[in-house]
């Protein structure tokens, strides 16, 4: 019963990121979707691809939700092969 529901869970993940791409104009841009570790994943994700450089959001964090909570951006610098670029939210 688990596997049926994680298995829904991703398909409905894909449909979504499917019409979030056509919805920005992205529907020729390539997409991976991973599920586990998002450091891990990226990390590997990038390797396997060769990439350049991997681009990811930050939620800036304050120093008293930094000292309680991970920071997948620094975790993921220190990991990555290629550089990693932090783009701060829009306000």
């Amino acid at each position: 019963m688990w596997q049926r529901a994680r298995d829904a869970y991703r398909a409905e993940v894909a449909q979504d990121t499917e019409r979030w791409a056509l919805a920005q104009g992205l529907a020729a841009a390539p997409r991976h979707i991973r599920h586990g570790d998002p450091v891990l994943e990226l990390a590997d994700l990038a390797e396997a691809r060769d990439a350049a450089l991997v681009v990811v959001g930050s939620r800036r964090l304050g120093l008293p939700a930094r000292f309680f909570l991970s920071s997948t951006a620094s975790a993921l610098a220190g990991l990555a092969a290629c550089p990693v670029a932090v783009v701060p939210p829009r306000d």
